[in-house]
């Protein structure tokens, strides 16, 4: 395997979970791990890094997903999650097959958006990752 050549040129500060023993007012027997705080992470998108250029890998899903991409859309109301499905014209969100977001300060519902293709099967997988970042609230 040939190494690439990379860099970083500007990475976003997130909050990480720390995930850990819980310590709180009960007997030791009754810890469990859970969500103890948090830490400065940094991240970044492959448009934030500069060097060699990448492999192109093929992570597209494959098969007949039947009526798996209406059903999800269906669900949405009782995830508590709104779901678009955009043009690739209207797409504002650069190489990304989706992304889930806040609608605004006042509504905190999560706000889904995955860009159209016609490959059904690659639709719906990226609708189940999004709910996934809209269900346990990550970025």
């Amino acid at each position: 395997m040939s190494k690439i050549s990379r860099f970083i040129k500007k990475a976003v500060t997130l909050a990480k979970n720390v995930v850990g023993d819980r310590v709180e007012v009960a007997a030791p027997e009754e810890w469990s791990k859970g969500l103890v705080g948090f830490k400065p992470a940094p991240v970044f998108d492959i448009s934030q890094t500069d060097g060699d250029p990448l492999p192109e890998l093929d992570t597209a899903a494959t098969g007949d997903p039947e009526t798996l991409v209406v059903d999800l859309i269906e669900i949405e109301s009782e995830l508590g999650v709104t779901v678009r499905i955009v043009d690739p014209d209207d797409w504002r969100h650069g190489r990304a097959k989706g992304v889930c977001q806040s609608r605004s300060v006042q509504d905190l519902t999560p706000l889904v958006e995955v860009k159209s293709r016609p490959n059904q099967a690659d639709l719906a997988a990226t609708i189940i990752h999004e709910y996934a970042h809209a269900i346990l609230q990550l970025p």
